[in-house]
Parts: structure tokens; sequence; C-alpha cells
């Protein structure tokens, strides 16, 4: 898998929740424990890999890649992109596929391909039966930690939340294979029909 410009914290949490967290319940929606996440994101700093098999609560490993995302400079998807992404797919003109996946291609290139890492992620987690996590779940626990806040007031972010939520629904309706080949660089398999 080519996933060069994804940051590497990203990829290690994410292949340790693989590894033996696919079927904790609540999966992504349940905390961890706030000291624990702050060492497992303490660990991003070191360069080497950090072991996360010593982290006996996935939920303190899946706290802590939220939190690094949530940290991300502009988060992953900014206003600028969010607005874009509403104007293709909102809940009141429903969502047009061959434009979402377009406006997904003019992401910069580390924006599109850690959201394509992650929302390949999100689709595996969401057809595991024994975590109760589907896509609903996923899109409600994902609505604060990949949309940007900054600036934003509480009861904006509110109004706001619903909208988001059907935004990363239809994120993670997408093919497979779409996010697939964003990860790879094949642009021939992604294009929109």
């Amino acid at each position: 898998m080519d996933s060069q410009m994804v940051p590497y914290f990203v990829i290690n949490c994410i292949e340790e929740v693989e590894k033996r967290g696919l079927k904790e319940e609540g999966l992504y929606f349940l905390s961890g424990k706030k000291n624990i996440i702050k060492n497992v994101l303490k660990s991003n700093k070191n360069k080497e890999k950090a072991d996360l098999s010593k982290i006996e609560n996935i939920h303190d490993i899946t706290g802590a890649l939220k939190l690094f995302i949530r940290s991300m400079e502009g988060r992953l998807i900014n206003k600028k992109l969010w607005v874009k992404l509403l104007d293709t797919c909102g809940m009141d003109i429903g969502c047009r596929e061959p434009e979402l996946k377009n406006n997904i291609l003019e992401f910069s290139k580390p924006i599109r391909q850690t959201l394509a890492f992650i929302i390949k992620h999100l689709q595996l987690v969401s057809q595991i039966p024994e975590n109760k996590m589907f896509i609903e779940s996923l899109a409600l626990a994902f609505s604060r930690t990949l949309f940007s806040d900054i600036g934003m007031k509480k009861n904006v972010i509110r109004m706001l939340t619903p909208s988001r939520i059907f935004i990363i629904k239809r994120l993670l309706e997408l093919p497979s294979e779409f996010w697939q080949a964003i990860i790879s660089n094949d642009y021939d398999v992604v294009s929109p029909q």
C-alpha cells in the first residue's frame, strides 16, 4: 500500500486497531483514559515506530488517533473544503457521486491520501457487526474529528453537525476501490464517469 503522504501516527494507530480491535464494541465511540491517550500521543514524537501493542485498551489508541487528527492544522477538512463538499453533497440536494469524487481528487495530496486511509479503515470497521459501529455511528463519532471548528462558536458547530454527519456518511458510502486508488496513486481507477 503506497501511503507516503499519510502521517505515520495515523498508519500506526489504524494498523493496531485492525490487528486486535475491530470487534471491540463501541470502537471510536467510547473514550479511553486521558492520561494514557496523552502518553500514546507523546510516543508519536519518537521517530521510531511506537509499540502500540503494549497499550491494553484499544479505546486509548482510537482516542489518541482522533485527538491527533483534531490537532492537525486545519484538520483534514477545513472550512473551504467543507463548503465545497456541502455544495456537492448537501442534505437538501442529495449527493452527486461523480462531483463528490472530483472534489475529493482536488484536495491536496496529503489531505486526500490521509482522508482515504481513514475512510477505507472506517469502511472496514462498519462491516464488523460485533463492534456495533455502523456507518451512522461512525459518521457521528468523526463529525467533530474530521472537520475544522476553528473560529466557530459552539452553537454554530451544533447547527452544522447534521450536515457534517451527512457528508461523512456519503464519504463512507463511496466504493472502497475509489479510496484504495487514491492511497495507491492510481488515478485511472478513480476517474469518475
